[in-house]
């Protein structure tokens, strides 16, 4: 072991050892740690099976992996998997959301064989795998409407989902319905997946959530549960990780020039002053549903893109996300009734960058999600297009200063930095001293960091 190991190993024990003795001085506990140990660095990596290959299949997808690791990607979250109804069948191949049968796999995508062939090499690859979950409704011709065709459906007058009425709804008074659905999930926890991204969860009661996701963590405590909404009752209700979709609102609202820097500082405080400590959101720029309605990111962001997936990493206590393509600044649009596979995954100047932030993501203890993550310090400067601040742990700092204008902008030190950082872009070593002038380009993020992971 070198010095540098074991220096490191004895702050760490230092400083856990005194957040004890504090602790037992003023007779409080330490909080206990609510999130798989997995989580708290990783990248999340939204996976369209129809997006990722020609095939569309699980062993198609499995050739990717190699290619996802080295990307830094550590949560593979698949889009539905399961068979997909015929009656009302939406464009060529129907909606992967209206679902004929929780307990099978989607024929086109191979069979329930390879997709266990799938899960264990992606485990042995050290990603974690998470499955779409549709709660809310099912196909129109799913297994359960020939079972249970009355007593576990809303009645006709709100029957479907939408004009389409591909899908209909499920009536969660029904008890025995409610046992059906965790006995479904708990299937695929057997299976072996590590957990869920729960769609629509707004159109489901939180009792069921509730007892559904404490069902689950009986057959794995260490399953995580991300719910594709937003709001604090999730989190009271078991879920790990919610939508950040205020903040994408405001992303949006900056970038069409309705809204400054300042006013996506000021909706960080508040995010973090009204959440729990332990809360974890999703934060993209792009997801399935964005991607349809709003195009891609070249569409939607231009120029910002950089910027703003850049934001999706830095911010305190959030998780990333990389939608299927993303990585490599693929151009086509997203249609989910039909393939729109990637044509080519050769690495490009947004794989370098995903690659880079992706890697600061894991070496900083202070971008940890929930709990873990560093504490944040705004420090503004003149303009209030330019948004500064700092997360800090007892073993890493980030700096951060993102231009939200069409204008170069300059960042002056406030305070002597007597220590090496490292540049986020490159990777390159500087040394920043109080007064330093520092340029921003237009819609530009400056990126600064130090420390290690312990």
């Amino acid at each position: 072991m070198n010095l540098y190991s074991v220096i490191k190993k004895i702050l760490l024990s230092v400083s856990l050892l005194f957040m004890v003795s504090c602790d037992w001085l003023f007779g409080e506990e330490l909080p206990p740690m609510v999130h798989p140990e997995w989580c708290y660095r990783a990248v999340v990596y939204e996976m369209n099976l129809r997006r990722q290959s020609a095939e569309g299949t699980f062993v198609a997808a499995e050739e990717q992996l190699e290619r996802l690791s080295d990307l830094g990607v550590d949560i593979l979250c698949l889009m539905p998997i399961y068979p997909i109804g015929k009656k009302n069948c939406r464009g060529t191949y129907g909606s992967p959301y209206a679902v004929r049968d929780y307990r099978s796999v989607n024929p086109d995508m191979g069979t329930m064989d390879d997709f266990g062939h799938f899960l264990k090499v992606a485990h042995e690859e050290d990603f974690h795998v998470l499955i779409d979950w549709v709660a809310a409704c099912t196909s129109a011709d799913a297994v359960w409407t020939k079972e249970q065709s009355r007593e576990w459906y809303c009645s006709d007058d709100k029957k479907y989902v939408d004009e389409h009425r591909d899908r209909v709804r499920l009536d969660y008074r029904n008890p025995e319905m409610r046992v059906a659905m965790i006995d479904a999930m708990k299937f695929w926890v057997e299976k072996g997946v590590d957990g869920f991204r729960c769609c629509d969860v707004e159109r489901v009661p939180l009792e069921f959530w509730k007892d559904a996701l404490a069902e689950l963590r009986k057959v794995n405590p260490d399953l995580y549960f991300i719910a594709d909404s937003e709001g604090n009752e999730l989190y009271e209700s078991g879920f790990n990780a919610t939508y950040a979709l205020s903040l994408s609102k405001v992303m949006e609202e900056v970038a069409q020039g309705k809204k400054r820097g300042s006013d996506v500082s000021d909706f960080v405080v508040r995010m973090l002053k009204e959440s729990p400590p332990t809360a974890i959101h999703l934060t993209f720029t792009s997801h399935h549903g964005t991607l349809e309605k709003y195009g891609n990111d070249h569409e939607r962001w231009g120029k910002r893109a950089t910027l703003m997936t850049a934001l999706t990493y830095m911010l305190p206590r959030c998780q990333p996300m990389i939608y299927t393509g993303q990585e490599v600044g693929y151009e086509g649009r997203v249609r989910l009734c039909e393939k729109d596979a990637v044509s080519d995954w050769s690495p490009q100047l947004e794989t370098n960058f995903y690659r880079r932030m992706n890697y600061i993501k894991h070496e900083m203890e202070a971008l940890c999600c929930g709990e873990r993550g560093g504490e944040y310090y705004s420090e503004w400067g003149a303009r209030s297009e330019v948004m500064t601040y700092r997360l800090h742990t007892l073993f890493s700092r980030v700096f951060c200063s993102f231009n939200f204008s069409d204008s170069v902008s300059y960042q002056i030190a406030s305070r002597p930095l007597d220590m090496w950082w490292n540049e986020g872009a490159s990777g390159d070593r500087v040394s920043i001293e109080r007064g330093d002038e520092m340029p921003i380009e237009p819609w530009t993020p400056l990126i600064y960091y130090t420390g290690y992971a312990p």
